[in-house]
């Protein structure tokens, strides 16, 4: 098999950095896969931690060929899509992980055999190594589903599936708004997004998440999401660009088995699963809410 490269973007998180990079060590597919770390310049007053994150980064082994590129500017947005889309160009189809994405030592075949599955299926638009630690029922017998919602937390994906071209959109709030049953059929799967649509349309957020899930829902079109997870975000600790401090989305223990894809319908009650775990707390706020103000 052609293994995918494997794309990570850091700055200045050297602890973080270092126990992704150790977690991809102990997968067997390690030492024949090529790893790319793009290394976003430093803000002014963390040209200590940036260095850091260099000197440590030329020291990395165990892969078949470690990659550096350290950019001067800073500048998250140009680091990724510079980064990534030039994997993408050169390869078809790239593994993409933060700096605060611990594996399993199964992630990398996970992620390759997805990619070879999936390939010549324009349906699927990524194949993702995260999901919430949750209960699926036991009547649900695969190892993985279908899903319509998007996690950037560790996934694959494929060149001619435009996933970069989407994360640049900023005119999907606007397009849902015109569209009657389009704006029906996201308050229906994803309530959540039009806010967040709203957001981005303002300028006041920017989540590449939020853009690739309506593109999946308008396209019905899907991601692949392991019933448990092969990938532990370890970043909700404060030291994140988007994420507070909270232990909702930790993965205690993660999946070391090897999953064997065939092909599995859409299945729209094991979907929604995910979304409600990760608007949960966000439902209760509302309620209580409404019950002191009205």
């Amino acid at each position: 098999m052609n293994l995918a490269p494997i794309g990570i973007i850091t700055y200045s998180r050297i602890e973080h950095l270092k126990k992704t990079i150790e977690s991809l060590k102990n997968n067997t597919l390690a030492g024949e896969s090529e790893l790319f770390l793009f290394i976003d310049g430093p803000k002014k007053g963390d040209e200590e931690k940036v260095n850091v994150i260099r000197k440590y980064a030329e020291a990395i082994n165990g892969f078949k060929k470690v990659c550096i590129k350290s950019r001067s500017a800073n500048s998250r947005e140009e680091n990724y899509f510079e980064g990534i889309g030039g994997l993408l160009a050169r390869y078809k189809k790239v593994i993409f992980l933060e700096d605060d994405n611990v594996v399993s030592s199964k992630f990398l075949e996970y992620m390759n055999d997805g990619l070879e599955f999936y390939k010549y299926d324009k349906s699927i638009m990524a194949i993702s190594g995260y999901n919430v630690s949750v209960e699926f029922p036991d009547s649900y017998k695969y190892d993985y589903y279908k899903s319509t919602y998007f996690n950037t937390w560790g996934f694959a994906t494929w060149l001619d599936r435009s996933t970069l071209d989407i994360e640049q959109a900023n005119d999907q709030y606007s397009e849902m708004l015109k569209d009657k049953e389009l704006y029906k059929k996201i308050k229906e799967k994803h309530p959540r997004l039009i806010s967040g649509l709203k957001k981005i349309h303002e300028g006041t957020l920017n989540a590449g998440d939020y853009k690739l899930a309506f593109h999946l829902i308008k396209n019905d079109l899907y991601t692949i999401k392991p019933i448990k997870s092969f990938v532990n975000n370890i970043g909700h600790d404060g030291s994140g660009a988007h994420c507070g401090i909270n232990n909702r989305f930790e993965n205690t223990e993660l999946n070391e088995s090897q999953i064997k894809f065939e092909d599995v319908d859409y299945n729209k009650l094991i979907d929604s699963i995910y979304y409600k775990h990760v608007t949960k707390r966000e439902a209760i706020l509302q309620k209580i809410i409404r019950k002191l103000f009205g």
